[in-house]
């Protein structure tokens, strides 16, 4: 836009709505659409003008053609920004039909388009005919980033914004009426108090604007740049009495300032300190490009792909770098003195309070891991035992009742998990195994790491309050989540201390007094970790330990044979020595954790800001400022530690059975070299604190499947659900990432060995 201002001036109304319908468009649909003589556009303008229409007829009108569009947005999905792709893929999990998913994207498109488009062009014609005015902003921005939000010409906030007991002399542009500490458009919206709101651009309450956040944000850094680089000449008259077509005469005041963003694409390519690194161009440029990756659920497999043409450090973005070696993981995960978790981590936050998964202080963090400690002390895990198995019989009746029929894995493990985590994190019944009245509060954590995850890659897709625009969408399910959570949290606390054992019972004496009281409280945000670390993450690496069974027949023999000849009875079956002894299962374990990490995101890394010495990983000077670290699943299919790496192999981790003692030698240092690189609960002071949990739930849950039941893959294309038939490797457990992993299947069929024995078992149990 400032390129067009400075080489077309007279065109400038044109090159303010190329750059709104090109924001808007991308944002929405996932490509860009750089003129309004664009067909989708157009028959959108077009209806727009019909005044007997209404807002919702037109958006009605408009569904069809994009509900058509969704096909090609899906194969397009070029926009990090894309709600139309976004909403294509929850829309399972919130029940919206494809008529739904596309009016929600028709109406962001017809609100985004001409008001921003008016808003900025009102705007220039301000500047033009008030010289004076211009001048003085001009020299506020050559200090500060100034903070307005002009009003939208919509007549209801006209004739407010027209009143003169409100606004003295309103037909008067008067930037001076505001006061330094006057509302933001969002501020006002969201002010519940009608008469302490400065403006009404957004309307409030829950009717306000969606976009208000994104206007706020698109519009003040385009007037931003506007007012620095114009010169403009007077114009005699008002606004309402302008030519049409209105031209204005536009001069840079300082050409090298209105270049200036030109500047930056051959400074990141060929001056930064990070140039001769390999990776995409696009990578180099800008973050959104992995942005845009994780967006569509695939960054980790692009980042193999990238390791695998570049070696093993590539550039991801413009101060990012990534390595897939096991040097460079232990070097950067164990380093806890100089090394700290990335800024991004405080992206996930709410209302600044954090919890031992996203706090940076090291101090802080070690206290709050001290805190969270207790809950996965040997002790404690051995007085989870209870609780757990009543879980797991709950899910083996299941079975029985549902023998021979197919089994979606995903939604069998989700649902056990959640119930499981529930029971030890806070004594709660979450009962998602019996009834579907809960099933939600494991598909709003995913719904929130997904965001998340855009943010902790692209920080810019955070600082425009973008994570704010799907609150407003899916308001109903969070607040949902944070009532039930509300309710699990107050309902232990109306306990005492020790009556359950649970995750509380263990850290109660450690937390402040003020305990619970508020949803920033150290137990709300504690609970949350814990919830999620032992929910959603177990629930993928159960899953991919059956899907791989399921596919790999001498695999699932072997095993099989382990537990029915290590446990005399089903009932034996719990955490202790015996269950240990099982060095296949655990074998089988490791390898799907590696092949299908339930986390295989990025995580991100910095030098602590006190620590002023160089650092070097793996021989590579790392310059300040810079973010590394290493992808979980490329580092887990790296060849060169990890042979064959796609072929599901349990074996790779037992000690050699050969009788050379070269050969022992040889296989024993592979061992090694792969227990060095095995990255499914990361290593170090931040590692995975819920690491035996995981274990002990994931090795009893499979160990008391295998006793009493046999299982394959269902008949017919169910069977094939959950293979990575799209990569071209059908043996491989398709997840995507959305920093943890989303799935689905493995559907199986499972046929009990003894029905009978399972009954009486079950009830000696009760």
């Amino acid at each position: 836009m400032l390129v067009g201002f400075v080489e077309r001036p007279e065109m400038f109304i044109d090159h303010v709505k190329r750059f709104t319908t090109s924001l808007t468009t991308q944002m929405i649909f996932g490509f860009r659409i750089l003129t309004e003589d664009d067909p989708l556009p157009k028959k959108l303008f077009n209806i727009s003008i019909t005044p007997e229409l209404p807002c919702d007829a037109i958006t009605l009108d408009l569904t069809p053609p994009l509900v058509q569009s969704f096909d090609r947005i899906s194969e397009i999905c070029l926009s990090l920004l894309c709600f139309s792709r976004y909403l294509l893929q929850i829309q399972e999990y919130e029940g919206m039909s494809d008529e739904e998913a596309a009016y929600t994207s028709g109406s962001l498109l017809h609100g985004g388009l001409g008001s921003t488009a008016e808003t900025l062009t009102g705007f220039v014609k301000a500047m033009v005919m008030f010289p004076n005015v211009v001048r003085a902003a001009q020299d506020e921005l050559d200090c500060i980033c100034g903070d307005r939000m002009p009003e939208l010409d919509d007549w209801p906030n006209l004739a407010i914004h027209n009143d003169a007991e409100r606004y003295p002399n309103p037909r008067v542009f008067d930037p001076t009426r505001w006061p330094q500490d006057a509302q933001t458009a969002a501020q006002a919206a969201t002010n519940a108090d009608v008469s302490q709101r400065d403006h009404f651009a957004f309307g409030t309450g829950r009717r306000m604007c969606q976009g208000v956040h994104i206007a706020e944000r698109a519009v003040d850094p385009a007037t931003g740049v506007e007012i620095p680089v114009p010169d403009p000449e007077d114009l005699q008259g008002g606004m309402f009495v302008m030519p049409r077509p209105f031209h204005a005469n536009i001069v840079p005041r300082d050409e090298g300032k209105a270049r200036l963003l030109l500047l930056i694409v051959p400074y990141r390519l060929l001056l930064h300190p990070l140039r001769s690194y390999p990776g995409p161009l696009l990578a180099k440029l800008t973050d959104a490009y992995a942005g845009v990756l994780a967006v569509r659920r695939c960054l980790p497999l692009v980042i193999w792909r990238l390791h695998e043409e570049h070696g093993p450090v590539i550039r991801l973005a413009p101060n990012r770098l990534l390595f897939n070696t096991a040097t460079a993981f232990r070097s950067i995960y164990q380093n806890d003195d100089r090394i700290t978790k990335a800024f991004t981590y405080e992206l996930l936050t709410r209302n600044r309070v954090y919890s031992v998964f996203n706090t940076l202080d090291r101090d802080a963090h070690r206290s709050k891991r001290k805190i969270v400690g207790h809950a996965f002390s040997e002790r404690s895990i051995r007085s989870f035992g209870p609780a757990l198995l009543s879980q797991v019989d709950i899910y083996l009746k299941q079975l029985l009742e549902s023998s021979q029929q197919p089994i979606n894995m995903t939604q069998k493990m989700s649902h056990l998990a959640m119930d499981i985590i529930a029971q030890l994190a806070l004594g709660y019944d979450l009962a998602t195994q019996t009834s579907e009245e809960n099933r939600f509060f494991a598909r709003s954590m995913t719904v929130s790491f997904y965001v998340g995850n855009i943010s902790h890659h692209f920080p810019a897709f955070h600082k425009v309050h973008t994570n704010r625009v799907f609150d407003t969408i899916f308001y109903e399910t969070r607040e949902k989540f944070i009532r039930l959570l509300e309710k699990m949290v107050r309902s232990r606390l109306a306990l005492d201390t020790h009556a359950k054992s649970d995750f509380f019972s263990f850290v109660a004496h450690e937390l402040p007094n003020e305990a619970a009281k508020t949803r920033d409280s150290v137990v709300w945000k504690e609970a949350m970790v814990f919830l999620v670390a032992g929910g959603d993450t177990v629930m993928t690496a159960m899953t991919a330990v059956f899907f791989y069974l399921s596919r790999n027949k001498s695999c699932y023999a072997r095993l099989s044979d382990e537990i029915r000849s290590t446990f005399s009875s089903g009932r034996d079956i719990k955490g202790g020595p015996q269950l240990a002894s099982c060095r296949y299962l655990r074998a089988c374990i490791d390898e799907a954790l590696r092949m299908s990490p339930p986390i295989s995101a990025n995580l991100w890394r910095q030098q602590v800001a006190t620590d002023k010495e160089p650092l070097i990983i793996d021989g590579h000077h790392i310059p300040r400022g810079t973010l590394f670290g290493v992808n979980v699943y490329a580092l887990s299919h790296n060849p060169a530690i990890f042979p064959e790496p796609f072929e599901y192999k349990p074996e790779r981790w037992l000690p050699s059975s050969s009788a050379d003692p070269v050969v022992v030698e040889s296989e024993e240092a592979a061992r090694k070299s792969m227990y060095e690189a095995f990255a499914s609960f990361s290593i170090g002071p931040r590692n995975c604190v819920g690491k035996p949990l995981a274990y002990l739930e994931t090795s009893i849950t499979i160990a008391k499947t295998l006793w009493y039941f046999d299982f394959e893959p269902a008949p017919g294309p169910l069977g094939s659900i959950g293979e990575g038939n799209d990569r071209g490797r059908p043996g491989e457990f398709c997840t995507q990432d959305g920093f943890n992993s989303t799935h689905d299947g493995p559907f199986l069929v499972f046929n009990a060995r003894e029905s009978t024995l399972l009954e009486r078992d079950l009830e000696m149990s009760a």
